[in-house]
């Protein structure tokens, strides 16, 4: 029993050491693509959302490990992804750009939303369609 909390214990600690890093990691990323006629937050909620998407169906698919999942979760997709984008900058943000007509805003982050969207869904197909093009060749 006290075996088991120690190893749990551990693989808290492992998984918060790898968060933190994938964090600063996603963080200095974001800055790095920070382009004035966008805003830091454009590109890099794009390039998670699409990058949350790959990712996830790389691992739905069983392209990885168990092993490998174990870390890659807490690392690429709390930490990098999560340090990469910028929901709360994008919401302020727009509600501070915008602040006489808050209805258009409104109208524009929910175009956003379908556009971030669309960008997870096209990097979660990119592999799902691969797979089923691998399954169906080696049948």
């Amino acid at each position: 029993m006290l075996r088991e909390q120690a190893s749990m214990a551990d693989q808290r600690i492992r998984d918060l050491a790898l968060i933190f890093a994938g964090g600063g990691a996603g963080a200095v990323v974001r800055v790095l693509l920070d382009f004035p006629e966008f805003g830091p937050w454009m590109p890099a909620n794009f390039l998670a959302c699409f990058l949350m998407g790959l990712s996830s169906a790389i691992l739905m698919e069983g392209w990885m490990s168990p092993a490998a999942s174990s870390w890659w979760r807490p690392l690429v997709h709390t930490g990098f992804l999560g340090g990469l984008s910028t929901f709360s900058v994008l919401s302020i943000a727009s509600v501070l750009q915008f602040p006489g007509s808050l209805l258009l805003e409104g109208l524009r982050l929910l175009l956003l939303l379908a556009a971030f969207f669309a960008a997870a869904l096209a990097g979660y197909l990119i592999p799902v369609l691969i797979a089923r093009c691998l399954n169906r060749n080696s049948s």
